[in-house]
């Protein structure tokens, strides 16, 4: 059983890493799921989804990943 040893060498992650820390966190996650779940459901085509539409949570995917990857800004000592 090689896939038991290896989540037995993972590190235990605690509840707080994976919950979202601030208003901002809970609202991405709750889009991003949003968004996947309209995805799933346009391609199983339990959904049917205009372009607009389709337009519309692409564009806002792009933004909420170039918010939350995003290089941090250097502090120099000046």
């Amino acid at each position: 059983m090689i896939g038991i040893g290896l989540l037995a060498q993972m590190p235990a992650w605690g509840k707080e890493k994976l919950a979202p820390q601030n208003f901002n966190d809970l609202l991405c996650l709750v889009l991003v799921v949003m968004i996947m779940a309209a995805w799933i459901l346009a391609g199983i085509k339990l959904l049917e989804l205009p372009a607009e539409v389709t337009g519309a949570l692409t564009v806002t995917w792009t933004l909420l990943v170039q918010f939350y990857f995003r290089k941090a800004k250097s502090v120099s000592a000046v």
